[in-house]
Order: C-alpha cells, then structure tokens, then sequence
C-alpha cells in the first residue's frame, strides 16, 4: 500500500514531544473541499498557507501535496490535499481533538461486501470520511489488482487515546474503502496499531 508519505508525517508529528508543532486551523473546513472543482487559491483561503510543500511526479499524474498540522501535546490535526492543475485532486485528514474528532467505529467494516455495498451503506456505517480521492491520485495509492478498475476512495483514519477496558491506549488506525464507477465497493483495506506512550 502507498502510504508512506502521510504515515512518515504523521509519525514525526507523534514523536515530536509534548510541544505545540504547527499551527491551528480550522480543520472543519474540510467539508468545503470539492474534488476536481476546489480551486488551490480557495484552498488556501480556507486553512492558509501550508506548512509544508511537496511535488510528486509518475508516469500517471504531476501534483503538489499541501500540509497543514497543529499539536498541542498528545492531540492533533493534520491534512493534506493533492493539487492536480491547480485544482483539489483528493485529501487525507484527522484530528483527535474531542470537538472534530475523525474517530471511527472499526468494528463494523465486517458490514462491508465486496460488489454489493454501496457508498450511501458506507457513509450509514462510518459517517463521512476524513479522506477522499479520484483516481489517478499520487497521495492516496492503490493496491496492483486494483489499478484501472477503481474510480475513488474513502479514507477514515484516527490517531488519538481510546479507552480499552480499564485503561487508555494511544492508537493508529485507518480504513480504506475502493469504489467503482457504480459506487459499488470494490475492496476495502484496514489496519490498527497501538503506538507506545
């Protein structure tokens, strides 16, 4: 899976301390991106100048990435939004602060049925996505089988403290849902970690 990009960011986001790392933003503004029709200098009027800048180029597509990040101890917020062509091409986010939380529940992806869940099942089951992207797309990736047949994908992903029985444990966990042109779910990938205090 393609993910090294978000997963090494988010990883020195998490190591970083206890300090406050970036700036705020208002991560609700989210909600404003429309892919392939936001423009990049809407984007940055939503949530600023970014933190960070990358380019990314393949055989397939030429974008920039675009970060923004805010920390204040253990609690985060992070997005980055793909450009294609000065237009959002696809975005990947989530906070674990408790007012905009992109907390999900796991536990109901067995739900999820390849080539008969639809996408409307998807949003019932874990409510709107921290993520999105149409494809061809340098900031989300694909497994091989998937190439060509996938259309977009929906992305969920949290990073926070969640209770576990009689403790607290910091955890990683993202759901990836790959949909056809139909809107029917092609696959879908899952992973979780406990990352260490």
């Amino acid at each position: 899976m393609k993910f090294v990009r978000i997963q090494l960011f988010i990883i020195i986001i998490i190591f970083s301390g206890c300090a406050t790392l970036g700036r705020d933003f208002k991560y609700t503004d989210k909600k404003k991106l429309r892919i392939n029709e936001t423009s990049k200098s809407q984007l940055f009027n939503f949530f600023g100048h970014p933190q960070k800048i990358e380019t990314e180029s393949t055989s397939e597509l030429d974008s920039i990435i675009y970060h923004w990040y805010y920390r204040a101890g253990k609690t985060t917020r992070y997005l980055n939004v793909e450009v294609v062509n000065e237009t959002v091409r696809a975005y990947a986010s989530y906070s674990s602060f408790s007012e905009d939380s992109s907390f999900f529940n796991s536990k109901k992806r067995s739900k999820i049925k390849k080539k008969s869940t639809k996408k409307h099942e998807v949003l019932r089951l874990f409510g709107s996505p921290s993520g999105y992207a149409m494809f061809p797309s340098n900031l989300i990736g694909l497994k091989d089988e998937l190439k060509g047949k996938t259309y977009e994908a929906w992305y969920y992903l949290f990073i926070g403290y969640v209770s576990n029985d009689s403790n607290r444990v910091y955890i990683k966990k993202y759901l990836n849902v790959y949909f056809d042109k139909k809107g029917l779910v092609l696959d879908h990938f899952y992973s979780e970690n406990v990352i260490p205090d």
